[in-house]
């Protein structure tokens, strides 16, 4: 019973993902490099974020709410800034790697930027949908099977496993098309969803929220 609860849940969280993969990248062993290295990026970019929350939680008192809540909110927003800037440095890799595919085959069609950035905001994705979702997984091995309460509770961590590859072509467009004035939409969009979780720390704590730092 908890194997299947476990596949039934991994599909139902990784499905879409695997069939984009399946049919999209898979064939192309170029695009499956561009993945990795996608999800190698937001690894690096977690890490960093991680080491700016430790550090932050050394200097402050653990015992004091009121300075965790705000400690929290700027970790968050702090997140978010350091992979966008990990997610821009990649983009000017990407670039690079392009240029550099051309001049060594110019009688060969290089893969487009969008093409490239759909790649490695899918690579973004999967890596951030795998940290938040293997706890929860791990959990539905057993004993026992984690209750079910009509709706999933991790909506919005599932939403952001696709979110990734908007937020990848978009400043790719931008970039590339030299709208540099749109950059501070882009940022103030991609921080929108993340206030959203903000109001539930009196009621849940530091432990409910900390799969939205990963986001």
């Amino acid at each position: 019973m908890t194997a299947a609860v476990f596949f039934g849940c991994a599909f139902i969280a990784f499905g879409p993902a695997l069939a984009l993969y399946i049919f999209t990248i898979a064939t192309d062993s170029l695009r499956i490099i561009f993945l990795i290295a996608g999800a190698f990026f937001w690894l690096v970019s977690l890490l960093f974020s991680s080491l700016v929350w430790f550090v932050a939680r050394a200097i402050t008192d653990s015992r004091d709410g009121p300075i965790q809540k705000y400690l929290l909110i700027f970790g968050v927003l702090v997140s978010v800034f350091i992979q966008e800037l990990f997610r821009f440095a990649y983009y000017r890799l990407l670039k690079k790697a392009n240029e550099g595919l051309k001049s060594v085959n110019p009688g060969e069609t290089a893969p487009s930027m969008q093409l490239l950035a759909y790649v490695s905001g899918l690579g973004f994705g999967i890596m951030s949908g795998v940290f938040s979702f293997v706890n929860t997984l791990s959990d539905s091995l057993g004993p026992g099977t984690v209750g079910i309460h009509g709706d999933s509770p991790q909506f919005f961590l599932n939403s952001d496993l696709h979110k990734s590859s908007l937020w990848n072509k978009s400043g790719v467009s931008i970039y590339n098309h030299g709208a540099h004035g749109h950059l501070g939409i882009l940022c103030c969009w991609r921080q929108l969803p993340n206030p959203e979780t903000l109001p539930a720390l009196p009621r849940q704590g530091l432990s409910s929220l900390q799969p939205a730092l990963q986001i």
